[in-house]
């Protein structure tokens, strides 16, 4: 059960030399996400080739993946009319569709094809009760999964049903699904068995099991990390001067709608937050969408002007990419049952190293910065099933851990000093779960955040963080580093110990 994977973007068997080449430098640009480079040549192919499916479907993907969601839909519709295989051009619509964020709507494709022929039927089975446990939407989920015949040596099988056990509150028999699923998967599936495991043993008090699949997973992890610490890294904000700051005047401050982006510490309540107050006060809200990366690399390649953020001296002359993050932004939901103009919350850890293009591209930004104890962030972030990337600090070991959270300080205070209280807003985690209310209080009334006439439905959890924002925050989660302290190694223990000073928080 792998299709839930991102899919890579192929190379087709196309016969033409200069054709080839076109289509394998748009399939690189794509998989560095490089999208609106991608863009025109895909475009080109297809027009070219317009009975090659496999072309149709990469240029549905790449404009999904940049938020133009109704012209890739348009695309899938007509593969969909005009395919004899309609079932395999559905699975690659859920792929996508799930990928791309829609949950939602790759919920009702794989629905479909639960009821389809035989060849996709299990596979349709699987996915449905997957996504709904994913939406939260467990009940369903369990009765679906009840009527459903698993298969020996599946190690998805095994891996859903101890993901619905632990939703259900039987952590010990969840462990005993997960190690099953652990020695069935191969690759890069048995990652996210032992993530599983890390997760479950903490929730059952059994930290020193937790502690020893947590080095299991760093073992298995380490050619994974290999490979990213080759990959450039961009700048930490602490190297810019942020003289971007200096040219702006009260015309730029009052244009266009307000732009809140939410970054700091990655597993610090980010989630949490972003998400109660969307349900208290009348703004947007946009939930770890790559597309302000977007923004940023299309500004860079739009012209030598503009490779960096001291280099960005004219909106107008990025305007057009600046119209593509609204509209993405748009097209995603994050306005979805607003008024107009309403504020934009962006809840992105990830772009935190983005933030001088963002203050050089929007003038009147506001920033939320959220930290926590990265001890707690750190072993927080273990548990997270996801792929090595900046924020998920798990992989790094303590002395990188301890470079990074000083970069992290670093850009902390070079935004404190420049940007006026209103504009940059510092909350901590252990405030945050212990006086929920205050926190709110203080943030909206900064941002001059207009509260909603009735507290709205909570919006879907996109983020990894989905189960621990649908339960009760405990309060005491914020020391489980302390459980831990007997079984790690003295250097290392040290070297974590270390960690709060570095980020200049209290420990």
């Amino acid at each position: 059960m792998d299709s839930y994977y991102p899919q890579h973007f192929l190379l087709i068997s196309i016969h033409v030399h200069k054709d080839q080449k076109t289509l394998a430098k748009a399939a690189k640009l794509a998989s560095a996400g490089q999208f609106e480079r991608a863009l025109p040549l895909y475009n080109e192919l297809v027009q070219k080739y317009p009975a090659q499916a496999e072309l149709a479907m990469q240029l549905a993907k790449v404009l999904g993946l940049t938020g133009r969601w109704d012209d890739a839909n348009e695309i899938h519709q007509i593969m969909l009319a005009n395919s004899h295989g309609a079932d395999e051009v559905k699975v690659r619509m859920a792929r996508d569709l799930e990928e791309r964020g829609d949950l939602r709507g790759a919920l009702s494709v794989w629905r479909d094809l639960s009821q389809a022929s035989m060849t996709h039927r299990q596979e349709g089975v699987f996915h449905t009760v997957r996504l709904l446990e994913r939406l939260n939407e467990v009940d369903e989920a369990l009765k679906l999964w009840g009527t459903f015949q698993m298969c020996a040596g599946v190690w998805g099988h095994s891996w859903l049903d101890g993901r619905l056990l632990m939703r259900r509150g039987g952590h010990s028999q969840a462990v005993d699904r997960f190690e099953k699923a652990y020695l069935q998967a191969s690759g890069e599936f048995k990652l996210r068995c032992l993530s599983e495991l890390v997760r479950a043993n903490d929730r059952l008090e059994h930290y020193e099991d937790a502690w020893r699949w947590i080095q299991v997973l760093s073992e298995a992890r380490q050619a994974e990390v290999d490979q990213f610490k080759k990959l450039p890294n961009l700048q930490p904000l602490g190297g810019h001067e942020l003289p971007m700051l200096e040219s702006v005047n009260e015309k730029d401050l009052a244009k266009g709608r307000q732009l809140i982006m939410m970054v700091g510490m990655p597993r610090s309540g980010t989630t949490l937050l972003a998400h109660q107050l969307h349900q208290r006060y009348e703004l947007g809200l946009s939930e770890e969408y790559d597309y302000m990366k977007h923004l940023v690399d299309n500004v860079s390649f739009s012209s030598s002007k503009s490779r960096s953020p001291e280099g960005v001296k004219k909106r107008g002359a990025v305007s057009k990419y600046i119209d593509l993050y609204w509209e993405a932004q748009k097209q995603t939901g994050a306005f979805e049952g607003e008024s107009a103009d309403v504020p934009l919350l962006d809840k992105n850890p990830a772009m935190e190293s983005l933030l001088p293009w963002v203050l050089a591209l929007f003038p009147n930004v506001a920033i939320i910065w959220v930290e926590r104890d990265p001890r707690d962030a750190w072993l927080s972030s273990v548990a997270m099933d996801a792929p090595v990337n900046p924020v998920s600090c798990w992989w790094q070991n303590p002395v990188d851990y301890g470079l990074w959270c000083q970069n992290l300080a670093e850009s902390r205070e070079l935004l404190e000093q420049a940007l006026p209280e209103e504009r940059f807003i510092r909350v901590a985690y252990r405030d945050l779960v212990s006086g929920n209310e205050k926190v709110l209080q203080r943030t909206a009334s900064l941002l001059g955040l207009q509260a909603r006439d009735e507290t709205r439905e909570a919006a879907l959890v996109t983020s990894p963080s989905y189960v621990e924002v649908q339960q009760p925050v405990q309060d005491t989660r914020i020391d489980r580093w302390q459980k831990y302290r007997p079984f790690i190694k003295g250097d290392q223990l040290a070297a974590f110990d270390s960690l709060p000073e570095k980020l200049g928080i209290e420990a």
